[in-house]
This record gives structure tokens, C-alpha cells and sequence, in this order.
């Protein structure tokens, strides 16, 4: 299979995608050092992360004994999109496009923004229907 390029995600994606395919597979909580050293991240970064991912929804957080990250509803009703909305700074998004210094839309398209609407949808797509759960299959 050829190497296909991906959209370079920010970090705190990668980690919460990360994060909730490990606890998924895990057998019980796992705490967040443990999670920490189990996907080669680091604790400080993963307890943001893992925070934004339970004010989300998509997992728990229980202190103490016995306790950790669990999560919090089934992995095939957890879409990748809804992982990155969880994570990722909507303020951190580019506010102009590719090809000005403005935002450029459908009423104001730029050159390129035709295309770009084209070659975006199958990522958006795969983005909104792959799962957790897929990825557990792997």
C-alpha cells in the first residue's frame, strides 16, 4: 500500500485519540501516569487532554484507589470529528484561506475554494464515520 499523507493534526488530537483507543482496550481505569507511559506521551500534556476529553463526555475520571479513566460511551458512537471538537481549540483555526487574507466562503469564494470544498469533503466524511470502535478492529 503507498503512503498516503494525512492532514497534520495538533498534538492534543493525537494524544485524546490516542488515550481513547488505550482505555478502551484496557481491562479497567487506568490512571493518567499509567495511561502516560503506555502511549509515550507526557502526564502534564495527557492530564489537559484527558480533561477536555471527560468535560466532553467521552470519558470518566474517578480519583483514588481503584480509580481512573474509563470510557464514557460506547466506542462505536464516538466519532473521530467528535474526539477533535472536543480537543482542539476552535480559536487556534485558520481564520482566512489558503489564498487571501480574508475568510473566504460560498458567497465570497477565493481561486481555490471550490476545490478545496471538493478535496476536503472525503476527509469530513471519514472524519464524521470512523469510530473508536474502528480503530479498536486494528
Amino acid at each position: 500500500m503507498s503512503q498516503v499523507p494525512f492532514p497534520e493534526l495538533p498534538l492534543s488530537a493525537r494524544y485524546a485519540l490516542s488515550a481513547l483507543l488505550a482505555v478502551s482496550q484496557a481491562d479497567g481505569p487506568l490512571s493518567a501516569p499509567t495511561l502516560a507511559k503506555s502511549i509515550d506521551v507526557p502526564k502534564a500534556f495527557l492530564s489537559k487532554v484527558l480533561a477536555q476529553l471527560v468535560s466532553a463526555g467521552l470519558m470518566t475520571g474517578t480519583r483514588g484507589r481503584g480509580g481512573g479513566f474509563r470510557i464514557a460511551v460506547p466506542t462505536q458512537e464516538i466519532p473521530l470529528a467528535r474526539v477533535l471538537a472536543a480537543v482542539i481549540d476552535q480559536g487556534t483555526e485558520p481564520k482566512v484561506c489558503a489564498m487571501r487574507d480574508t475568510l473566504c466562503s460560498d458567497g465570497d469564494p477565493c481561486p481555490l475554494h471550490d476545490r478545496w470544498s471538493v478535496a476536503s469533503a472525503p476527509l469530513k466524511q471519514l472524519l464524521a464515520t470512523v469510530t473508536i470502535a474502528d480503530l479498536e478492529a486494528k
